[in-house]
């Protein structure tokens, strides 16, 4: 039998398309609905856009930075320890350096909660994983590691480095939305899924990021009912309701954010 923290682990998919392009899928796993936010924003001085919850506590889920930076967490909730884990990259991508010392301190916060992850990579593709899980039993399972993910591959990041593989996305799919999708769908991490939301980033050029949500009942896996249920989102204060939101193997485009259109003198804090 699964443990309870097993059934409840999201997990974050990264594809370095290359270093103007990449994709990211979070797949939220809980047996409780939440509502989504997604917003642009300043964080830290970087024009982002930002994933989060903030019913029961705050937690965040993905950040993309307007020059190329993308970042995925998961894991228990504290609010503490997730603003802990954004000033941790804030200092990386201030550095524009990531370290092996930091991945550490990120798995040092996760141990203090149980079991959490982390990925975070560069706009040219250097990549650091923090993953921690302790088991009923106590065993701790510990990664993390700083390397250098090669354009046209991709991680698969869960609350378990058990879970953890790294390929080609093309093995997938040609398109690399498409296979962001299938790979959250086809990760076995999870029985609580939930929403996968997918955004797309090109940075060279228009600098946009196009945003995708589906939900996951297990069609990959061969067990459709598998699913926890949809959460309904609001992208800047647009609400996309749960009757709206496709199921696997389907996606919704529900926004696009434009980085060149923005603002930057005026944009709202949302660290």
């Amino acid at each position: 039998m699964k443990d309870y923290k097993e059934i409840t682990g999201c997990s974050s998919i990264l594809l370095h398309v290359s270093e103007n392009e990449s994709v990211i899928s979070f797949r939220r796993d809980s047996p409780r609905p939440v509502p989504l936010y997604i917003k642009n924003g300043d964080w830290y001085g970087n024009t982002v856009i930002k994933e989060y919850k903030t019913e029961t506590t705050y937690f965040f889920h993905t950040i993309i930075t307007d020059d190329g930076w993308v970042i995925g967490s998961g894991g228990a909730q504290q609010p503490f320890h997730s603003t802990a884990i954004e000033v941790i990259i804030k200092h990386i991508i201030e550095n524009n350096n990531i370290t092996t010392k930091e991945m550490d301190q990120v798995n040092a916060l996760f141990k203090e909660v149980g079991f959490g992850h982390l990925v975070v990579k560069s706009p040219k593709g250097q990549i650091g994983v923090a993953i921690y899980f302790k088991d009923s039993k106590n065993n701790e399972n510990i990664t993390s590691y700083v390397n250098k993910i090669k354009p046209g591959e991709f991680v698969c990041v869960p609350n378990h480095p058990k879970y953890y593989f790294t390929e080609k996305y093309e093995k997938y799919e040609k398109n690399p939305v498409k296979a962001s999708i299938k790979i959250a769908g086809l990760d076995t991490w999870g029985d609580n899924r939930r929403n996968i939301i997918t955004y797309h980033h090109k940075s060279n050029q228009e600098n946009k990021v196009n945003i995708y949500v589906s939900y996951d009942n297990g069609y990959y896996l061969d067990h459709e009912d598998n699913g926890g249920g949809k959460d309904t989102i609001f992208i800047n204060g647009k609400e996309i309701k749960k009757i709206d939101i496709p199921t696997l193997p389907d996606k919704k485009h529900i926004g696009q954010i434009d980085f060149e259109k923005l603002d930057k003198t005026n944009l709202n804090n949302i660290e």
